[in-house]
């Protein structure tokens, strides 16, 4: 998620109760596997973005359940 600011060792503070928009950053069960994307929507529906070049974008082959949306991010400092 290094293009949303959130780095490795960061921790994620995610509502549950909050309903997912497009361009949310949530924490997603994607085909029984968890993590931290970007919601977006294309030609073929909705999907998890990464916002990290490294890793794809995911398509879900099953079942996408949205578990949180992030809205903070705690960061250690030194």
């Amino acid at each position: 998620m290094t293009g949303r600011g959130i780095n490795d060792g960061d921790i994620a503070v995610a509502a549950a109760d909050t309903p997912a928009r497009i361009g949310d950053v949530v924490v997603a069960l994607v085909d029984r596997e968890s993590t931290l994307k970007s919601l977006a929507k294309g030609s073929h529906g909705v999907f998890l973005k990464s916002e990290n070049p490294r890793y794809p974008d995911l398509f879900p082959v099953t079942q996408l359940t949205i578990q949180g949306v992030v809205h903070t991010i705690i960061r250690k400092v030194g």
